[in-house]
């Protein structure tokens, strides 16, 4: 992480008199400490003049900023890099303005998060996390002694709970019913795409020809994609699992025929142009004027699919597989979601189990 502390240390004069000096430093104060000691005992100043303990203080915001740049930063794929540093920055590194790091307690902590309760419990305990990853990073640079995240009094404050839309059966039924009315075929083809498969929208975009698989009735999902600036970024799956295969529905493949045999699908002038971010907002505000989509998002519509997948009893392990989630406890922590109507089939099944008791 770089020579955080340095200080010059006179050990003599020349001969004209002019002082002759040497620099102590270190990445931890313990560095620093015995980086000053040594300049003391090796140029014999230890006996006229003993060495203060100097508090070496760095703010909250340097030490953070540093933290996420050697450590988070690069293992970040470059679709979720521009949003992650934006996050970062916006809650993590001015949290505590101009504090220094080995001065903020359990109480500053606190503070700051009760500030916050105003985001989701899950969007704040985010903010929870880098914090306390960023305090235990100094604890072990000597630092601090303490990590005050560390302590049993700092409590998440939000009461905030995140509730994804998603589409009833009669609501997605009446968007399916729908979509030939948008005049715009690749429109048409950006809807369909949303209601017959779990693609996040940055797969969407990134979608290729190449990728429709009609022999096998799948999509190979093989790429993502970010907006940056206004500009669309081309990159590999958002992980390891994300690089799957998805179903290709015949609903579906009405919607793309004819295929073509190259190109994105969701293009601009020509076939090798993706949607720029512009071009993105303006076809789904389009969709949003010219039908009902009952309030939705693109990614809504994901999260509709797999709850619908695991409602018509396909396996867990599968949803997550085609879900492209490394984790399954993410998977239904976020995106299966319940409904009234399978609470009353379950209602009525524990009826008929406890009849025959």
């Amino acid at each position: 992480m770089g020579t955080k502390y340095q200080q010059r240390v006179v050990i003599g004069k020349d001969v004209n008199g002019k002082e002759i000096s040497k620099w102590a430093s270190g990445n931890t104060t313990k560095e620093f400490q015995d980086s000053l000691i040594r300049l003391y005992l090796e140029n014999g100043l230890l006996a006229q003049q003993q060495p203060q303990k100097q508090e070496c203080e760095v703010t909250f915001a340097e030490y953070a900023q540093t933290w996420f740049d050697t450590f988070k930063a690069p293992s970040l794929p470059p679709k979720t890099k521009t949003t992650r540093t934006s996050f970062f920055q916006n809650h993590i590194v001015n949290a505590f303005p101009g504090k220094a790091i080995n001065r903020i307690s359990v109480m500053d902590v606190q503070a700051v998060l009760n500030e916050m309760r105003k985001y989701s419990q899950s969007y704040l305990r985010d903010i929870m996390n880098y914090m306390k990853n960023i305090f235990d990073c100094a604890v072990s640079e000597g630092i601090i002694e303490r990590n005050p995240m560390g302590s049993r009094q700092v409590f998440n404050p939000s009461k905030k709970k995140t509730v994804r839309k998603f589409l009833s059966p009669t609501e997605k039924a009446d968007v399916i019913a729908h979509i030939p009315s948008l005049k715009n075929q690749f429109d048409r083809m950006e809807l369909a795409l949303l209601m017959f498969t779990p693609l996040r929208p940055g797969e969407m975009f990134a979608l290729r020809w190449e990728d429709i698989d009609l022999d096998n009735k799948l999509i190979h999902v093989r790429r993502g994609s970010s907006f940056d600036h206004g500009k669309i970024h081309i990159s590999h799956g958002k992980t390891t699992a994300a690089i799957r295969d998805v179903p290709l529905d015949d609903r579906l493949l009405e919607f793309l025929l004819p295929l073509e045999e190259q190109g994105y699908i969701l293009h601009r002038t020509t076939a090798e142009e993706p949607y720029s971010e512009q071009t993105a907002k303006c076809a789904w505000e389009r969709i949003c004027r010219t039908i009902d989509v009952h309030g939705i998002t693109p990614y809504c519509a994901r999260h509709t699919y797999l709850t619908e997948a695991n409602l018509a009893g396909i396996d867990l392990k599968t949803i997550q597989t085609i879900a492209g989630h490394a984790d399954e406890r993410m998977l239904m922590r976020t995106y299966v979601h319940s409904d009234s109507e399978s609470a009353k089939r379950a209602g009525e099944k524990m009826t008929r189990y406890f009849a025959n008791l």
